[in-house]
């Protein structure tokens, strides 16, 4: 079983990853994680390139996420809710996913194997997360995964993420029904 990450926090010891941590140490098989913001990928500039050329004009990290896309069975989007959304820079690896929305001029069928997804979501405040998760999962969508669930620890102003056992819980639960998938595909 092969699962990738798409990190959208700026803090490498933060909140998302606590919970990332808590997923990678108990997910089975490979485990690969891009960090939006140390792996400096750009977001989509509109030049139009992927109307009429396979892939994106733009060579950066985001050119392994499309293999990833292309041939992993499970992907995780994991982001600290910035005024109630995601980070900038999920939501500029978003805009690059107009490489899928364009095969359409080209009558390219849907991209990629089918895979699982799942949602970590860490935020304090008095925001809410519905719009985070609403783009989130218009992300899986357009990587071609089904969204199992959505794990959010969102009081991490009173509770650190990795203290949050109802958040920790929820991301056991999402490591045991990637683990039985795989388990019923090997079998």
């Amino acid at each position: 079983m092969k699962t990738f990450i798409i990190n959208g926090s700026p803090r490498k010891n933060g909140e998302t990853s606590a919970l990332i941590d808590r997923l990678v140490q108990n997910l089975k098989g490979e485990v690969k994680v891009f960090s939006t913001y140390q792996d400096k990928i750009s977001p989509c500039t509109d030049c139009r390139y992927c109307r009429t050329h396979k892939g994106c004009s733009i060579q950066d990290k985001m050119q392994e996420i499309y293999e990833c896309i292309e041939t992993y069975d499970n992907v995780i989007i994991a982001s600290p809710i910035y005024f109630m959304n995601l980070t900038p820079p999920m939501q500029g690896v978003l805009s690059r996913f107009q490489v899928y929305f364009s095969e359409v001029y080209r009558d390219i069928p849907v991209h990629g194997k089918k895979k699982k997804g799942a949602i970590l979501l860490t935020g304090g405040g008095t925001g809410g997360f519905l719009n985070a998760e609403k783009t989130a999962k218009l992300m899986l969508k357009m990587m071609n995964a089904e969204h199992l669930a959505t794990v959010a620890s969102l009081k991490t102003d009173e509770v650190a993420g990795k203290d949050d056992l109802e958040a920790l819980e929820q991301v056991d639960e999402v490591v045991k029904r990637m683990n039985e998938f795989y388990k019923k595909r090997v079998n």
